[in-house]
């Protein structure tokens, strides 16, 4: 909206025709993903019509769209700066306030990350595509600390590092006309890497991480599409914008945990320039249970601790209400940011129109009076700058909070839903047929019994059945194996995921600065208001 307010200003009309710029387009209502490209060129028609000097209604621009739509004259910033402002300027407030409402809020040590919004040109077409947008500016949040629990072993220890990797939406999309896809640049910090990669390749990961580590976190992909009834809905900018915060949200839980992030294939994805479709025909690519070749140290059943079975039942039934919870949290806070930005742009609403009445007013003050009304309008001005501020701070606010707080609950419902999505795998994968080898052993010795008490029994049989028991024998060598495997594997899984619990401390260490800091900027807007209009009569 600011952006929005400033190219307005840049057209030169008058207030009162913003007003009604703004009333038209955005009726009552707000958007996270911000203007939609639609309702700007409905904009952009209306300020071209208002330089013109024709009626702005909605019909105007309907009707001239079947000719040609008017194109607005803006200034540049080279002209802004020559030029004598016309409109009414409010003054520049004094130093301190305008420092403490304008001061770039804490970052975060991510890069930016683009967001990608595409409709139609015409707002009234169907068929019509746009290219990709990016917005260049987003605040972020100050780093929180967080305390690190006295059990965390190095192997856990990196279940608590922070985002290290970044995933932005590269402009415009590739493939053939009717299978086009967009390409995603993933950024890692540690690794030093910068990597070209498409949601297929995410999917492809995903599917080989789950056949080689079921009874790991193995983190949660956001969805290429929605549906309703099976019916695929229309994507747009908002979901783009979801679904790689998504991609993000994944790449980093994969970079944070202890087993991942040392993973061929992992590293392969994040790290190798070669287009991964390429580098999949080429390499040999073997994606087998990790305890398939792994030799049981005497030791190591005796090692475990005894109260595993005890501590995974514990956890799998306080899952399910922890989850509900934070995913009522997340809708809870995105209804929050969007009331917020609501009553952001009604900020801007009042703005304008202040300085709407103010403009009417001229030199002859024919409401106000000639005696009072100089001082009021300087009042009326300090409050609609005020209002101006306000909406540039709590929208400012609305971007920190989605980066920081939003995110933040996100990634602990998605922490969540992979421990359930473990013990789900962990129900339907674990189980052997070690019972049944057994019963078959000895069926197998029965039976090799009995050939040898006959006298014409042939070898040939006998050593069949040696070779069919000593195979299931081995067999099931493995299979007990493969459950100290899985106990310890799920041991060390419950030790990460009780390890990343202390991310909630940085989310409430987020929300509790991020609170504090816009609540000191709009004080000191009061306090900047209070000094503004003291003098009024």
């Amino acid at each position: 909206m600011s952006s929005f307010k400033e190219l307005l200003k840049a057209a030169h009309i008058s207030d009162s025709d913003a007003e009604t710029v703004l009333a038209l387009v955005l009726p009552g209502e707000s958007s996270t993903a911000g203007l939609p490209r639609a309702k700007l060129n409905v904009a952009l028609a209306l300020v071209a019509l208002s330089q013109q000097g024709e009626e702005l209604t909605l019909d105007a621009v309907d009707d001239l769209r079947h000719r040609r739509l008017p194109v607005p004259k803006l200034a540049t910033k080279e002209q802004k700066a020559q030029e004598a402002p016309s409109e009414i300027k409010p003054a520049s407030p004094t130093k301190a306030p305008v420092q403490a409402a304008q001061a770039p809020v804490p970052q975060r040590q991510t890069a930016e990350e683009p967001s990608t919004a595409s409709t139609t040109d015409d707002p009234w077409s169907n068929g019509s595509s746009s290219r990709s947008h990016h917005y260049d500016e987003s605040p972020s949040v100050p780093e929180a600390t967080t305390a690190t629990p006295s059990y965390t072993s190095p192997a856990v220890q990196g279940s608590l590092d922070f985002d290290a990797i970044t995933v932005t939406t590269l402009e415009g999309k590739e493939g053939m006309p009717l299978w086009k896809h967009l390409n995603y640049a993933i950024k890692s910090a540690k690794r030093k890497s910068n990597v070209v990669r498409r949601y297929s390749d995410f999917a492809w990961l995903l599917e080989c991480l789950l056949k080689k580590y079921p009874f790991r976190q193995v983190p949660l992909l956001p969805p290429k599409r929605l549906a309703v009834n099976g019916i695929y809905i229309r994507i747009d900018a908002g979901f783009l914008e979801k679904r790689r915060r998504g991609l993000s949200r994944f790449a980093n839980a994969l970079e944070r945990h202890p087993v991942f992030k040392i993973d061929q294939l992992v590293t392969t994805f994040l790290t190798v320039p070669t287009e991964l479709a390429v580098w999949r025909k080429q390499a040999s690519i073997s994606v087998q249970e990790e305890f398939e070749d792994r030799y049981l140290a005497p030791d190591l059943e005796a090692s475990l601790p005894q109260g595993i079975d005890d501590w995974m039942y514990k956890t799998r039934v306080a899952l399910a209400p922890a989850i509900e919870s934070f995913t009522s949290l997340v809708v809870t806070q995105e209804r929050l940011i969007k009331r917020q930005e609501v009553a952001g742009t009604d900020h801007l609403r009042l703005s304008l129109t202040l300085n709407t009445f103010c403009e009417q007013q001229g030199a002859t003050y024919d409401v106000l009076g000639k005696e009072h009304g100089p001082g009021i309008v300087r009042g009326l001005q300090a409050l609609s700058r005020h209002h101006t501020t306000a909406q540039q701070t709590m929208e400012q606010e609305c971007r920190a909070l989605e980066d920081a707080v939003l995110e933040d609950l996100k990634r602990h419902r998605d922490t969540l839903t992979a421990m359930h999505e473990l013990f789900v795998r962990h129900a339907k994968y674990a189980g052997d047929n070690v019972s049944a080898l057994e019963k078959r052993i000895a069926a197998a010795k029965t039976k090799l019994h009995a050939l040898d008490n006959k006298v014409d029994a042939k070898e040939n049989d006998k050593a069949k059945l040696r070779e069919s028991i000593q195979s299931d024998q081995n067999t099931i060598v493995k299979l007990m194996s493969r459950r100290v495997f899985v106990r310890e594997c799920v041991w060390h899984e419950l030790q990460v995921f009780e390890a990343q619990q202390v991310h909630i401390s940085r989310l409430v260490n987020d929300l509790a600065g991020l609170r504090a800091d816009f609540a000191k900027r709009l004080l000191d807007l009061a306090v900047k208001l209070q000094g503004d209009v003291e003098g009024m009569p």
